[in-house]
C-alpha cells in the first residue's frame, strides 16, 4: 500500500511541471531559423577564397574555419568528395586532416557549419591533393664505392609531377649543397672527411612539400698503403745477403704497385703484389750510409713511403766466442784487425758476455784484399800473449770459431812418492793427457789434471817408465788410477814385457835427434788424444836407438832437431830426411823479410818474444802464407790498447824475432785450405793431417821452440 502511494505522488508532480511550462511559453523568443553565414576557410595557412587555382595539399590538410552566426556556431564538419573526414564542436575551429588515403588529383572540399538550433550552411572548394613523392634516380655514385681526392662529381635526377622546390645534399648530416635550379650535381671533397665509411644523403622537396630522401654509403681513402718491413731496422749495419718480404696492405683499396729504391736506385718493382719476397745483396752497392725507400701506391693513386737508413759495410770476419774463452787469469782479451801493411782497421774487446764479434772495414774492401786478425790476452801475471793470422780474406775463412783455453784444470799437484831399487842415472817419467810426473832427488813428483777441452779425454791408468842414461835400459809400470797415497815406485814392479829396441836415423843431418813417442790404448783414446808418453829423450847425432813398447793400439811420434821437426801418426820410421827447403830472414823494425825456397810448405809462423827487455813480457805468434808471402809485417798495436804498458813498449821498441818456420801439412794443399780446415773451426792440426814437416830458423842457432801449430791461449 505504501509503494502505490509513492508512485501516485510522483505522477502528480510531473503533471504539475508540464502545466507550469505551458503557461510560460507565451513570453519566449521567436525560433532561430538562420543558418551560419560567411564561412571562410584557411587551408594550410592559405586563404581558400582568395585564389582561382585549387590549393595544392599533400599529406596533411590544416584547415581553419571562420563562420558568422547570431547565436554562435556550435559545430563544423569537413567532407572530401562528400566523405566526412573530421568535425569540431568548439571554437576556434582548427582541424588537421590526413589526406594521404586520397589519390593525387582534384577533390571537392566541403565544410558545413551548424548553430545550436541545428541550422547549417556549407561552402565548397576545389583542392588538389598531391601525394606523389619526388623521385630521385640515376645517382652516379655507386653504393660503397671507394673514392679519394677533392674532385668527385655526383650527378642525379629529381622529378615530380608538381615540380621540385628544393634539393639538398648532405655528407654525414652536413649540408654541402642546396640546389634550386634543376642542375642536380654536387662535388664530394674527401680531404675534409675521415677515411672509411661516409654517407651522402639527397633530400628533394616538391612544390607541395612532399619530401623524398635517398642515402648511399661511400668509402673515403686518402691514405696510401701501410708498409711494414721486418728484415732490417733503422741504423742497422748491412753486410750480407738477406731476404726482404715486405708486408704491404691497404685498409680500403687494392695495392697497385710497390717500388724499392736503394739510394734512389731502383732495386725492385712489383705490379703484382701477390709475392713481394726478394733478396738484397749489399755487395752490389757502394759502402757507406744509405737509405732504403719503399713506395707503395694503391688503386686510387694514394702513395706511401717508408724509409730506413742503414750503413752498408763490408764484413771482414766473424768470431764465434765460446763461454769459456776468458780464463780466470785473464784481465783483458782483445781482438783487432789490421791491413796487409799492418795499419789498424778495427778493434773490439771480448768479455765474458761476448758471444760473437763482427769486424767490418772502414771503406770498400775487395774479396781479394788481405788482412790480419790478432788476438791479445793480457793476464794477471803482466803477460801479453798475442796470436796473429795473416793473409785472411773476406771469404777465407769468413768465420772463426774460437776455442776455450786448451789447458787443464789442476786437480792435485806436488804429490810425492818414494822410489826404490833403481840404479844411479835412472830417470822416471810419467806424462799423459790428465797427469804428469818426474823424478827429482830420489822421489817421484806427480800432478793430476782435468782436460777441460774434451770430456772424453782421459786415461785408465798411469804409465810410468824408467830410462837409465848410462845403459839405455828401459822398463815401465802401469799404475791403476788414482795413485795410492802410500805408493812406492819399486823397480821390482817395472816390466820389460813387449819392449823392443828400435833405431831411427836422420839421413841428411848429424844434429842431435829428439824423439817423443806416444801410445794410445784404443781408437777412442787416439781420437781424443788420450795419450801416454812412452819415450822421450835426446838419442844421438843423426842416428840413435830407442825403446818401443809394442803393446799399444795406436802411436804418434815427433822427431826433431834444431832446424827440423816432423810429427806423424804411427811408430817412428827407420829413417827420415829433412825437406830440401832453405829458410832465412832479416828484420827491419816491424818488417820481417823472408828468404826461402821449396814448394811443399804452405804455412809459416814467426815467433816473437822477449830476448833482452823483460820489463814488458810478451810472446807473439804470427801465422802467414809461406808459399806466397815473402814479407811478414808485425801489426801496429791499436790505440784502444794505449792503457796497456805493452802499447807503449810497442811504440818505442823493436820486437825481437826468436824463430821463423815453414811447414807442410800432408793432406792440406794450400794456405787457404789450412785456414778453412784448421783455423776456421779451431781444430787441432792432428784432426786434419797425419803428418807435419817443418823447417826452422832460430836466432843465434839457439834451441828451437817446437810446435806452434795451435792457438797458444
Amino acid at each position: 500500500m505504501m509503494k502505490t502511494n509513492t508512485y501516485l505522488a510522483c505522477a502528480l508532480c510531473i503533471i504539475l511541471l508540464a502545466l507550469l511550462n505551458s503557461c510560460g511559453s507565451d513570453d519566449a523568443l521567436p525560433p532561430d531559423t538562420t543558418a551560419p553565414t560567411n564561412i571562410m576557410l584557411t587551408l594550410n595557412d592559405l586563404s581558400a577564397n582568395s585564389s582561382t587555382d585549387p590549393i595544392r595539399i599533400s599529406n596533411t590538410l590544416e584547415i581553419k574555419i571562420n563562420a558568422t552566426d547570431d547565436n554562435g556556431v556550435t559545430k563544423v564538419e569537413v567532407f572530401i568528395d562528400n566523405q566526412k573526414v573530421n568535425e569540431d564542436n568548439s571554437a576556434p575551429f582548427e582541424l588537421d586532416i590526413d589526406v594521404t588515403p586520397f589519390e593525387t588529383g582534384e577533390h571537392t572540399l566541403k565544410v558545413t557549419a551548424s548553430d545550436a538550433a541545428g541550422n547549417a550552411s556549407s561552402t565548397e572548394e576545389t583542392v588538389f591533393i598531391d601525394n606523389t613523392m619526388p623521385s630521385i634516380t640515376n645517382i652516379s655514385l655507386e653504393n660503397d664505392i671507394i673514392i679519394g681526392g677533392d674532385d668527385n662529381p655526383v650527378t642525379f635526377e629529381v622529378t615530380d609531377d608538381a615540380g621540385i622546390a628544393n634539393v639538398t645534399v648532405f655528407i654525414n648530416e652536413t649540408n654541402i649543397a642546396d640546389i634550386t635550379d634543376a642542375t642536380y650535381e654536387s662535388i664530394i671533397k674527401t680531404s675534409t672527411l675521415e677515411d672509411g665509411n661516409n654517407e651522402i644523403k639527397i633530400v628533394a622537396t616538391d612544390l607541395t612539400g612532399n619530401i623524398s630522401t635517398i642515402s648511399q654509403n661511400f668509402v673515403v681513402d686518402n691514405t696510401g698503403p701501410e708498409i711494414v718491413i721486418n728484415a732490417i731496422a733503422e741504423g742497422q749495419i748491412i753486410d750480407k745477403l738477406f731476404s726482404f718480404e715486405p708486408m704491404i696492405t691497404d685498409a680500403y683499396s687494392e695495392v697497385a704497385s710497390v717500388e724499392v729504391l736503394f739510394n734512389d736506385q731502383q732495386v725492385q718493382f712489383f705490379d703484382n703484389i701477390s709475392d713481394l719476397k726478394f733478396d738484397f745483396d749489399p755487395e752490389n752497392y757502394t759502402v757507406g750510409n744509405a737509405t732504403f725507400k719503399f713506395i707503395a701506391i694503391d688503386n686510387l693513386g694514394n702513395s706511401s713511403n717508408y724509409e730506413i737508413t742503414v750503413e752498408n759495410k763490408r764484413i771482414l770476419l766473424i768470431l764465434e766466442v765460446p763461454d769459456n774463452l776468458i780464463q780466470q787469469s785473464t784481465i783483458e782479451y782483445w781482438a783487432f784487425i789490421s791491413g796487409a801493411d799492418g795499419t789498424h782497421i778495427s778493434t773490439q774487446q771480448i768479455t765474458n758476455s761476448t758471444s760473437e764479434v763482427k769486424f767490418h772495414s772502414n771503406g770498400e774492401f775487395l774479396n781479394i784484399d788481405t788482412f790480419t786478425l790478432t788476438l791479445l790476452n793480457y793476464d794477471n801475471g803482466d803477460n801479453n800473449s798475442l796470436y796473429s793470422i795473416q793473409n785472411l780474406t773476406r771469404d777465407t775463412p769468413g768465420r772463426i770459431d774460437l776455442f776455450g783455453p786448451k789447458e787443464s784444470n789442476v786437480l792435485q799437484t806436488g804429490l810425492q812418492y818414494p822410489i826404490s831399487g833403481f840404479p844411479d842415472f835412472t830417470s822416471i817419467r810419467g806424462n799423459a793427457i790428465d797427469h804428469d810426473g818426474i823424478t827429482s832427488n830420489n822421489e817421484f813428483f806427480a800432478n793430476s789434471y782435468d782436460p777441460i777441452w774434451d770430456s772424453n779425454a782421459e786415461t785408465q791408468y798411469s804409465y810410468v817408465y824408467a830410462i837409465n842414461s848410462n845403459t839405455g835400459d828401459y822398463s815401465y809400470e802401469k799404475i791403476a788410477k788414482p795413485f795410492p797415497n802410500d805408493y812406492t815406485l819399486d823397480i821390482n814392479n817395472f816390466s820389460v814385457e813387449n819392449v823392443e829396441q828400435k833405431t831411427v836415423e836422420l839421413t841428411n843431418s848429424n844434429q842431435n835427434i829428439f824423439l817423443t813417442l806416444y801410445g794410445y790404448d784404443n781408437e777412442l783414446a787416439f781420437t781424443t788424444d788420450s795419450f801416454h808418453e812412452i819415450f822421450f829423450g835426446s838419442i844421438g847425432n843423426g842416428i840413435a836407438n830407442y825403446s818401443l813398447n809394442n803393446s799399444f793400439n795406436n802411436y804418434r811420434h815427433r822427431i826433431s832437431t834444431n832446424d827440423y821437426i816432423t810429427e806423424r801418426t804411427g811408430v817412428p820410421l827407420t829413417s827420415y830426411s829433412k825437406p830440401n827447403w832453405n829458410l832465412d830472414y832479416s828484420q827491419n823494425q816491424n818488417t820481417i823479410s823472408l828468404t826461402k825456397d821449396g814448394v811443399e810448405h804452405k804455412v809459416g809462423q814467426v815467433y816473437i818474444n822477449n830476448q833482452s827487455n823483460f820489463e814488458t813480457r810478451y810472446s807473439w805468434t804470427i801465422v802467414f802464407d809461406s808459399q806466397d808471402q815473402d814479407t811478414v809485417i808485425i801489426p801496429t798495436i791499436p790505440e784502444e790498447l794505449s792503457h796497456l804498458n805493452f802499447y807503449t813498449f810497442s811504440k818505442s821498441n823493436d820486437f825481437e824475432v826468436r824463430q821463423v818456420e815453414i811447414s807442410n801439412y800432408v793432406g792440406i794443399n794450400s794456405y787457404s785450405e789450412y785456414l778453412n780446415l784448421v783455423v776456421k773451426e779451431n781444430k787441432d792440426y792432428k784432426e786434419v793431417s797425419d803428418q807435419v814437416d817443418s823447417v826452422y830458423k832460430v836466432i843465434n842457432n839457439s834451441t828451437a821452440l817446437f810446435i806452434f801449430w795451435n792457438y797458444p791461449f
